[in-house]
């Protein structure tokens, strides 16, 4: 079983997740996002990741 509770097992997990939703999206973030959050179709998530991107990371 794998232990999601692991911090870099579940950085890993994600981040392939996100990763395969951005090639079915073919880079699209907003779609590819809210696939991952599994709110396709709304905006509200992926604007609030990308804005804490953009204010914190980039």
């Amino acid at each position: 079983m794998d232990d999601l509770t692991e911090p870099n097992r579940n950085l890993r997990y994600g981040s392939t997740i996100l990763a395969h939703y951005l090639a079915v999206e073919r880079g699209d973030f907003t779609r590819a996002l809210a696939r991952y959050n599994g709110s396709l179709g709304q905006t509200w998530y992926p604007e609030r990741v990308l804005k804490a991107w953009r204010d914190h990371w980039r």
